[in-house]
């Protein structure tokens, strides 16, 4: 047998055949694939200077909590962004939305609230419900990936 192209279709075509036999059909990362690693860099992306702002008591441009909210608020929504783009305009499953919602009223307070006695306090709850649902999303995808059915929708 001849092997007719370029070098790297022959390899790429290797890695296929590979991906079949381990159950990874279909294209190499899927748009939910994709949503999901775009929502996990954000997370982490918030994950870290909030790690640093805890050990060193701030980070350059997040010195207090108002900075922290704001910068998690923006991240925080383009990784719900990510996730419900990734689903395929289908949408998240309730508990998702939910806990983002919640996520998101108590960023909103925190941002509100930052120069209050118990700033910190909502950080924190912020910081733990962001970390929740983003968890419960990618749970949600893996388990749904592994046949476990489909959730129920919040879209409709």
């Amino acid at each position: 047998m001849v092997a007719v192209g370029t070098g790297a279709e022959t390899v790429l075509g290797r890695w296929a055949s590979d991906a079949v036999g381990l159950g990874l059909e279909g294209p190499a990362m899927s748009r939910g694939m994709f949503g999901d690693v775009v929502a996990t860099v954000a997370v982490a992306a918030i994950a870290v200077p909030y790690a640093g702002y805890l050990l060193y008591g701030g980070m350059p441009y997040l010195q207090d909590p108002r900075g922290m909210a704001a910068m998690a608020l923006v991240l925080g929504g383009v990784a719900f962004a990510a996730a419900w783009w990734g689903t395929g305009g289908v949408g998240l499953a309730r508990a998702e939305v939910a806990i983002a919602t919640l996520a998101l009223a108590i960023g909103i307070t925190t941002l509100i609230l930052a120069e209050s006695s118990f700033a910190g306090s909502l950080l924190a709850a912020f910081m733990a419900t962001g970390f929740v649902a983003w968890l419960i999303v990618i749970l949600n995808h893996v388990l749904r990936g592994a046949g476990f059915g489909e959730p129920r929708r919040a879209s409709g």
